[in-house]
């Protein structure tokens, strides 16, 4: 039951920020441009991670708190190095071969 209430709140939470999160990227026109190797053919705001990583941390932080363990901090700061490349990379696009180089340091 516990679970379904972690997934219950991370989805909440997300459901609330992105329009929020989606009306920042737009006044401050941060926004995926459509190219040749994109799906989308207009421009389409960033930042979603954002409500996504919150929710996530959020519901996770505050549903495993009885249950919590030193090792899970290993995940934690995984999910953290993977948040700050993401959203770096949506401010200021990262190189391939940079952002390849943060999910290994992140998996690893």
């Amino acid at each position: 039951m516990q679970e379904l209430l972690s997934i219950a709140t991370a989805f909440v939470i997300g459901l609330m920020m992105t329009p929020a999160l989606i009306r920042i990227a737009r006044e401050r026109k941060i926004f995926d441009e459509p190219g040749a190797r994109k799906l989308h053919t207009t421009p389409t705001p960033l930042l979603g991670g954002v409500s996504i990583f919150a929710g996530t941390i959020i519901s996770f932080l505050f549903w495993s708190a009885d249950y919590f363990e030193p090792a899970q901090l290993f995940v934690l700061t995984s999910l953290v190095v993977l948040f700050i490349s993401g959203f770096i990379d949506d401010l200021l696009p990262l190189r391939p071969v940079v952002k390849l180089f943060l999910q290994v340091v992140a998996a690893s």
